[in-house]
């Protein structure tokens, strides 16, 4: 069986209507409506340095701008994984399987 990191579930990443956000400037417009986008709220994911950057900018970027993750700990995900990016560590073989494993699991009962 084949999974895809994108049929993985992430509930941390907040997601909204870019039409919410909006307002209701084209609530009558089929054509707005139907080319909706979304916008994703990842404050609560990077450090404050990283709000504001694009997706491919936080990509690669130290892993240390995850929230939560220290100077130490990239050090140690380097030695370990050569680690050094966001990127590299979001396509790690690892950390995919397991994440796979995971994901399996909770669809398992």
């Amino acid at each position: 069986m084949r999974l895809s990191v994108a049929s993985l579930d992430y509930r941390e990443i907040n997601m909204r209507s870019a039409h919410d956000a909006r307002g209701r400037e084209d609530r009558g417009s089929t054509t707005a409506h139907s080319q909706e986008r979304h916008l994703m709220n990842i404050n609560s994911l990077v450090d404050k340095a990283y709000e504001n950057k694009s997706f491919t900018e936080i990509l690669k970027a130290p892993v240390s701008a995850l929230q939560g993750l220290s100077d130490g700990d990239a050090n140690k995900l380097k030695d370990a994984f050569n680690i050094k990016t966001v990127s590299d560590l979001a396509t790690n073989k690892y950390f995919l399987r397991a994440a796979a494993i995971a994901q399996l699991a909770s669809s398992e009962k």
